[in-house]
């Protein structure tokens, strides 16, 4: 990505993380010379039934791999185990990606398998180099999650246990002040990580906002994102280039760039 404190000079971006994430991602806009307009349209709480949960929790030292598909679920995992996780020492720990991984280093926790591709399918890959078959699983997750990783190392032979540490809801938000400053001063990017995120983003503004919606720039955080995105018939779509916020960043950048290289050069005489 190019190293110049500008290269964002005046772009609007919507950031709708959960509002106790997209602090990040808002301030690498912003240090791009970027706006950020925060507006959360998913929120993140703990699963109900946390004696179960507990229950699941407090034997995490009998497997020998614990995977963790997301910062959150590490943090909900920590946090109703009581910062008193369970981790004997021949468990390996999996990271579906470095922010989750980074998540686990800072409760002092050492991650042993990271993938290059922070994806469901770039885990699995990695965890079958790892002769998993026999080996006793727990996969820490958040409700409603993808079910592919589990299914797939249980055919590989694993035994495989899940346990749900968190819930992902739409918060009660009122879009009319984002709709009124849409129409004013028009938003350039809208960044979507999540097809919950999507979803819930289209439910919130309406047709209204669906049609402002339209005419704007998606930024997917991954291909499964940019594939709903379209299928909902939303036509400018980018995909990041990696999945991260800051491959977020440089999709961004690159677009600009191609508008930029693309645009009529104006002769002087």
């Amino acid at each position: 990505m190019p190293d110049c404190p500008t290269r964002l000079q005046g772009t609007r971006v919507l950031v709708t993380r959960p509002e106790h994430q997209n602090q990040h991602l808002s301030r690498l806009i912003e240090q791009a010379g970027g706006i950020a307009i925060q507006f959360p349209v998913l929120a993140i709480v703990a699963s109900d039934n946390s004696r179960s949960i507990n229950r699941k929790l407090s034997t995490t030292q009998i497997y020998d791999w614990i995977i963790f598909t997301s910062a959150n679920a590490v943090n909900y995992a920590i946090e109703m185990s009581k910062h008193q996780l369970p981790i004997s020492d021949n468990t390996k720990i999996a990271a579906i990606g470095s922010r989750t991984a980074q998540s686990l280093q800072d409760y002092g926790i050492s991650v042993d398998l990271i993938p290059k591709n922070a994806n469901s399918e770039g885990l699995l890959a990695a965890l079958q180099m790892q002769q998993i078959q026999h080996q006793q699983c727990l996969i820490i997750k958040g409700e409603g999650g993808r079910s592919v990783l589990a299914a797939s190392l249980k055919q590989q032979g694993a035994d495989v246990h899940t346990v749900d540490v968190y819930r992902r809801i739409c918060p009660d938000v009122n879009a009319d002040n984002l709709l009124n400053q849409w129409q004013h001063e028009p938003i350039n990017y809208v960044t979507i990580t999540s097809i919950e995120t999507l979803n819930n983003l289209i439910s919130i503004i309406g047709i209204k906002g669906f049609r402002l919606l339209r005419d704007t720039t998606i930024v997917a955080l991954s291909k499964r994102v940019h594939d709903e995105a379209l299928s909902k018939g939303l036509p400018n779509v980018l995909t990041a280039t990696t999945i991260s916020d800051a491959g977020i960043i440089e999709s961004i950048v690159m677009k600009q760039k191609i508008d930029l290289d693309s645009a009529p050069r104006v002769q002087s005489n």
